[in-house]
């Protein structure tokens, strides 16, 4: 599929519902519970804007359909965006909400289900940043944090080594430029702007222009890096626990449904549908009407993917005819319908999974540097 860009939040808060159920047009999305996180209550189609690299305006329109997941999140504007910010308001071609002295926006990111989201911000998101978190006792892979770490640490040694001799030829300022090659190389694979800012004092020291001065510097660049990543982190985590506890409150309102509420309804249903007792309409009837409130209940447990669609399934949705059945005196009916729906909410009871180590992991890390 083309890119799109993610739509910021200003341009979806007009359809944003903060509230409980039900949610009618022209509301498209609600708030949960939760930090950053909102649901899509009906499809949208949202056209947005951006400049490509070559300067041109580009348009698109980005999707979002019942059931997915969306995530508040909040990023450094772009080169782009940065340029059409500085820009008096009325030469602006392209409008940029921004936040943070005009440094950062919030926009919003599509998951298609709770469980590939938490598994992209509690493991991948935060690998990619700083490395396998909290697991000291197996091998580190080496995130953004870790690498600039690396760094740092050949940089103290090229310093090391040029300070102690004034000689171009000597073995110190041989192991001093192969420093510097050696970051040199690592850093000119990247795009990020405060990577390019040490890379642009890296290469300053290695052509030999103030070196010592340029090598300080750069290492002063990468430790504000480091900084920037630990805060990334920061941010990452506690969406990736929201998304965690979500889906924890998700399993629980699906574990009450499956092992209380159904059961007591068949249990009540039982002595007529299977052993052929004679029941009273009065009785059949408020039966009836506690089954077909339970449909409204599991629409508003299982709110998104990969839950939303098995429970707006035909045989979830026949609860709503319990009162037809009734009428008609057919507890047996009742029965099996509600039966199948046992049934089918037994696949959507959130298996957690690996979410709580993770989960864990991911608390720890915030006491380990104190960023909570």
């Amino acid at each position: 599929m083309p890119y799109v860009r993610a739509p910021y939040l200003e341009e979806i808060e007009p359809f944003i519902w903060h509230g409980d159920y039900p949610i009618e047009l022209p509301f498209l999305f609600r708030q949960t519970s939760f930090n950053h996180l909102l649901e899509v209550r009906h499809p949208c189609r949202i056209k947005v804007r951006w400049r490509g690299r070559n300067g041109l305006i580009k348009s698109g329109i980005w999707i979002a359909k019942p059931g997915m997941l969306l995530i508040a999140q909040s990023r450094r504007l772009s080169a782009w965006e940065l340029k059409e910010i500085a820009k008096p308001p009325e030469e602006r071609e392209i409008s940029i909400p921004s936040r943070s002295g005009g440094l950062y926006v919030i926009t919003i990111r599509r998951n298609s289900d709770i469980v590939s989201a938490a598994r992209q911000y509690l493991y991948h998101i935060s690998h990619s940043l700083v490395g396998k978190v909290g697991r000291e006792n197996y091998p580190a892979g080496l995130g953004e944090y870790t690498r600039a770490k690396v760094w740092i640490e050949d940089l103290i040694r090229a310093l090391s080594n040029l300070s102690q001799t004034l000689k171009p030829d000597s073995p110190k300022t041989i192991a001093a430029n192969q420093l510097l090659f050696q970051t040199l190389t690592a850093l000119s694979q990247t795009r990020q702007p405060t990577l390019i800012d040490a890379l642009r004092k890296v290469e300053r020291a290695a052509n030999g222009k103030d070196r010592i001065i340029a090598i300080g510097q750069a290492i002063g660049v990468l430790g504000m890096f480091r900084q920037e990543k630990l805060q990334q982190m920061r941010g990452i985590t506690n969406i990736g626990l929201a998304i965690y506890h979500m889906a924890r409150k998700i399993n629980q309102g699906a574990n009450l449904i499956y092992f209380n509420s159904i059961p007591n309804l068949l249990t009540r249903l039982e002595p007529y549908a299977i052993q052929g007792k004679p029941v009273e309409p009065k009785v059949l009837l408020a039966i009836a009407r506690d089954i077909e409130n339970l449909y409204p209940r599991i629409q508003k447990v299982f709110t998104v993917e990969p839950y939303y669609a098995r429970a707006r399934s035909p045989q979830v949705k026949r609860l709503t005819q319990a009162l037809k059945f009734a009428k008609a005196n057919q507890p047996k009916k009742m029965y099996n319908m509600l039966a199948r729906v046992h049934a089918k909410i037994e696949v959507l009871v959130i298996s957690e999974g690996a979410i709580p180590e993770a989960a864990i992991r991911a608390r720890n890390w915030l006491k380990r540097y104190s960023i909570s």
